[in-house]
């Protein structure tokens, strides 16, 4: 059964209303407005568990088109066509509803991407002056980097195409 709360206010009262609800209609039980329950950015199900799911130094990569996701890890793929979405909007959007401890990048990004590689080091600055605390960048070469997303907790495909634009945020505490 779906049970609506009472909320009396000077302009409104709503009353209590029992139905019997099966999963079928759960969600228009749960979601009388009709509006997304969610007051973040960050709608993805999926990708907004995870989120919640991580501890302290757990590892979260988001990933370019082609990086190979290893078996075992929890893959959560976004792609649709190429750029869509960017790894700007999927990291911009996953970082506004996380702390973050320290990111890990390939060492070739600045090299091969250094247009890419210069805008996720100025988001990062801007989110670390927001946010008051230091955000790390670790470099390691993409081979490290590859075998380092073995140990993240999920890997985040997008849409994006430009070479070595991956990305592993390491979970903060917001204490």
């Amino acid at each position: 059964m779906c049970i609506v709360i009472a909320i009396e206010t000077f302009a409104q009262t709503f009353r209590f209303v029992l139905q019997p609800c099966d999963f079928a209609r759960q969600s228009a039980c749960m979601n009388l407005g009709g509006e997304n329950m969610k007051n973040s950015k960050l709608i993805n199900a999926e990708v907004s568990y995870v989120v919640a799911s991580l501890g302290h130094f757990d590892g979260l990569t988001i990933c370019d088109a082609g990086l190979p996701i290893p078996a075992g890890v929890q893959r959560i793929d976004l792609a649709v066509t190429e750029g869509v979405p960017s790894l700007m909007d999927v990291l911009k959007t996953i970082v506004s509803e996380m702390e973050i401890q320290e990111v890990e990048l390939a060492e070739e990004s600045k090299a091969v991407s250094p247009e890419f590689h210069k805008e996720l080091l100025a988001f990062f600055e801007t989110v670390a002056i927001e946010r008051g605390k230091p955000i790390p960048v670790c470099y390691v070469s993409h081979e490290v980097f590859k075998e380092n997303t073995r140990e993240s907790v999920a890997v985040v495909r997008t849409g994006e195409f430009t070479p070595y634009a991956n990305v592993t945020i390491k979970a903060g505490v917001a204490f």
